[in-house]
């Protein structure tokens, strides 16, 4: 069952994959070399991408300009370490096999996908993540 997921999980990662690669790799943090999942750090605000996929690119310019000092953790799903979190992601937060890129995940708190309506629910992650950012 597991190789299933996995097998589905991949053939769904290389439907959505698109043309062009994020444009923030200059901001990229390679995540997930020591966390297992998403879990042990609630405070991080999580950006799993494909360098292929043109929505993830879409959501980097957005990001890029709209909140240019905003720290995302970018986790490259196309690497070992990415792929395995965005797995264990998924599962924490109920996702099933529908999973894709972008993915952003905050604490127990998702957006996938992403359009030009999509940039208010991201607002409000933003909102949330400096207001935690803020308390410590």
């Amino acid at each position: 069952m597991k190789n299933i997921f996995y097998a589905c999980f991949a053939v769904l990662l290389l439907l959505t994959g698109c043309d062009k690669p994020a444009d923030n790799a200059d901001k990229t943090v390679v995540a997930a070399q020591n966390a297992s999942d998403t879990r042990r750090e609630p405070e991080k605000f999580y950006f799993f991408y494909a360098e292929s996929c043109i929505h993830c690119h879409d959501a980097s310019k957005y990001i890029k300009e709209t909140y240019p000092d905003l720290e995302l953790t970018m986790v490259d799903v196309g690497t070992p370490e990415g792929y395995d979190l965005l797995v264990s992601s998924a599962r924490r937060l109920n996702l099933g096999n529908r999973v894709g890129t972008p993915l952003f995940v905050l604490g127990d708190k998702h957006l996938m996908g992403w359009a030009p309506e999509y940039a208010k629910d991201f607002d409000l992650l933003v909102k949330e993540f400096q207001a935690q950012q803020a308390v410590k």
